[in-house]
């Protein structure tokens, strides 16, 4: 115990003085929040989305209409719909128009709109952001600067409103803790390109004792991350999290050992930092760009989607939405833990048969 202790202070000691992993573990998290936020936090982009419109016989229909389909795919539904369209994913949004002419548009003081969505669907809520701006632009085309148009947004499920930026914040949590594990090996490869680790290889210091003091800092840091993240998500967006705390420990706790695992699986197959860095990096930006953590899977191509289920990071993600919102995720609860778990301990099993002090 006491050999783990002077290890895991000296651990301490070298990631303090190591501006450059402090700034990217404590403060890239925070510009990552404040760069999402101000960018998803009222506003989202246009993508592939299936919009229900109940059928209308007027000129303001048949406008809007013409105009949705340039950019959406749209389903037209006589007025005897239900919202089984939208619990079955038929669609990922319903608009009912008023029958109304559009004369009596112009004479009229307000106009609702009503808007049907699953609140526990991520597709549902993003299209909720871009049908607001589409009638934003839409008014102006038709009535001018005057604002008459008002949506009405109503949920099929009792379950809270959330944002866009509700949806990223468990990836920005995802890919900063992804990050830390992978990334944080690299200083091990430091030590081991400078013949440090060498040296110990003399000391009765195991490679368990030496592997499980990496594995408590990236843990503790982690949280530290989390605590970070959420702290500052909750002071400049107000946005809060629903889940239990618990299972958000839990889980924080599963995805630093996991990642770190990995991290440390990695570089048992590079000699040098640099080359290490380097495919450290490229590792992220694959499971960054192709894990869903930032944007619905759905959205990708085809041929792209079976490899989001071979990646981590899918399912670390998509645990934490479930944990954090307390909505459906792509897969269940269950399959995430038993897939983290399980590439926990094979990667700490490789990692030890893989294992060089030089």
């Amino acid at each position: 115990m006491k050999s783990f202790k002077s290890l895991f202070l000296a651990n301490v000691k070298q990631y303090i003085r190591d501006g450059g992993t402090v700034f990217l573990t404590l403060i890239f998290p925070i510009i990552l929040v404040v760069i999402f936020g101000f960018l998803f936090n009222e506003k989202t982009s246009e993508t592939a989305f299936n919009i229900g419109i109940v059928e209308a016989d007027n000129e303001i229909y048949q406008s809007v209409v013409n105009t949705l389909s340039e950019s959406f795919n749209l389903i037209t539904y006589d007025r005897s719909v239900n919202m089984e369209v939208l619990e079955n994913g038929e669609i990922d949004i319903l608009l009912a128009l008023p029958d109304i002419d559009l004369e009596e548009f112009k004479d009229k003081e307000k106009y609702e709109i009503e808007v049907f969505y699953d609140s526990t669907k991520e597709n549902s809520v993003i299209i909720s952001g871009i049908i607001k701006n589409f009638f934003l632009e839409f008014e102006d085309t038709i009535s001018g600067k005057e604002r008459k148009i008002s949506l009405i947004e109503k949920s099929i499920k009792d379950e809270e409103k959330v944002n866009r930026f509700n949806y990223l914040l468990p990836g920005v949590l995802a890919l900063t803790i992804t990050q830390l594990g992978l990334l944080g090996s690299l200083d091990f490869l430091s030590l081991r390109e400078k013949k440090i680790i060498k040296s110990l290889s003399v000391t009765p210091l195991s490679r368990r004792m030496l592997f499980l003091s990496e594995l408590v800092l990236r843990v503790i840091i982690a949280f530290v991350q989390t605590i970070i993240i959420l702290v500052s998500a909750r002071l400049l967006f107000g946005v809060t999290t629903v889940g239990n705390p618990i299972y958000l420990i839990l889980m924080v706790l599963l995805g630093a050992l996991t990642f770190t695992s990995i991290g440390y699986l990695l570089i048992c197959f590079v000699k040098s930092f640099v080359a290490g860095n380097l495919l450290l990096q490229i590792i992220i930006l694959i499971m960054m760009f192709l894990s869903g953590i930032f944007f619905p899977i759905e959205t990708l191509p085809a041929y792209l989607k079976p490899i989001t289920k071979v990646i981590p990071l899918s399912y670390f993600g998509d645990a934490l939405r479930q944990v954090m919102l307390g909505l459906k995720g792509d897969y269940g609860m269950h399959m995430n833990i038993i897939i983290l778990s399980f590439v926990l301990v094979l990667s700490s099993i490789i990692t030890f048969r893989l294992w060089k002090w030089e």
